[in-house]
């Protein structure tokens, strides 16, 4: 898959974003909206049950760094994150560009084809702290510098 077509998919993915928010009934979406204007719509929804709002952290991610120099010669990265009362959803991490990315970040980024995984989890329970560990793959390991976000997580 070219650079052209990780752009064509983000721009289509874009746009079926804003049709299922305003299937769901948020009003006033041109389309032109970015990323990050459109992802606090979503707790604007109405789920079922007398109208709640689906809760999520929509500012729940991580900002990570990461350099060329940390790169496994298998094209990996791992590192571990600790966190005190919040959990990530295992179905919902996902990898995401900062707001103010560069295009040379976001090529950088999309060029690599990055997949992130969780592989291991434990928690004190008399601290609620939890200590994670993230495995970063890159089909194209980055010749520079990376910015990339991690979703997904969610308070306890």
């Amino acid at each position: 898959m070219t650079t052209e077509d990780y752009l064509t998919q983000l721009q289509q993915d874009k746009a079926d974003l804003v049709s299922n928010l305003t299937t769901q009934g948020i009003t006033g979406l041109t389309g032109d909206e970015t990323f990050t204007e459109l992802v606090p719509e979503v707790l604007n929804i109405e789920g079922g049950g007398g109208g709640t709002v689906i809760q999520y952290v929509v500012a729940g991610y991580i900002e990570k760094a990461i350099l060329a120099s940390d790169w496994e010669a298998t094209g990996y990265i791992q590192f571990t994150l600790t966190t005190e009362n919040y959990d990530f959803d295992t179905d919902k991490i996902q990898i995401g560009l900062p707001p103010s990315s560069s295009t040379a970040n976001t090529l950088n980024v999309v060029e690599s084809g990055l997949s992130i995984a969780l592989t291991n989890s434990s928690t004190n329970s008399s601290t609620n702290v939890t200590t994670y560990t993230f495995r970063i793959g890159a089909l194209n390991v980055p010749v520079n510098d990376i910015d990339i976000l991690i979703f997904g997580i969610t308070e306890k």
